[in-house]
């Protein structure tokens, strides 16, 4: 059950992420201010994505050196 749901998900995700054009991708993210986006227009979609990734994989990683 848990393998089936996970490969649901991730095709979800791999359809969404496919139909993003370049533009979406570079558009203000949902939590930055309109007003912080105009002083800082790289804090978009895509980078606010890679940042939330590279944080979880830092987790992971921190994780996976835990001694059992």
């Amino acid at each position: 059950e848990l393998s089936f749901q996970w490969n649901a998900i991730v095709e979800e995700l791999n359809r969404a992420i496919k139909n993003y054009s370049e533009k979406d991708w570079l558009s203000r993210h949902t939590v930055v201010s309109e007003e912080d986006f105009k002083k800082e227009p790289h804090r978009n979609k895509l980078n606010v994505m890679l940042t939330r990734v590279t944080h979880k994989a830092s987790h992971l990683g921190q994780i996976a050196l835990q001694v059992k």
